[in-house]
């Protein structure tokens, strides 16, 4: 019998949308209901940013200055919060890639891996409802 548990889902906003972005939110929701989410300080040599896309999320570089952790201390707090476990994004797409920007310009080894949400995400699983309601309410 196959042991019915949630996912953790994670969700990223970034400073824009293409190649040059970078990360400046991470939030979590943990397969127990743990909660864990924080602002991005960028690096000096992360400048890219689209105001389309901080229109979007509400969050200013302003915000990042004055309430964003250091990259480094958030890669070890979210291995430390993870461990060694499966995330699922909706953004897949661009969500790997931008910590892997991220654990690779902080110097950190992840200890997680992201996953698409497709792989787990269809009607005919008894946890989509429950599921689809997380990513509704956006974590919080």
């Amino acid at each position: 019998m196959r042991k019915n548990t949630l996912p953790t889902i994670i969700d990223i906003e970034a400073s824009g949308f293409g190649a040059a972005s970078y990360p400046i939110e991470i939030g979590i929701v943990r397969y127990d209901g743990a909660k864990w989410c924080k602002l991005l300080r960028p690096f000096d040599s992360w400048v890219h940013w689209d105001r389309k896309a901080e229109s979007l999320h509400g969050i200013t570089q302003q915000m990042l200055q004055t309430r964003g952790e250091e990259p480094r201390k958030v890669c070890v707090e979210l291995n430390n919060f993870l461990g060694n476990t499966v995330v699922y994004s909706d953004g897949w797409v661009v969500d790997n890639p931008w910590l892997i920007k991220l654990y690779a310009a902080a110097q950190v080894e992840m200890s997680f891996t992201c996953r698409a949400l497709e792989y787990i995400l269809s009607e005919d699983k008894p946890n989509f409802p429950l599921i689809f309601l997380l990513i509704l309410n956006k974590f919080f």
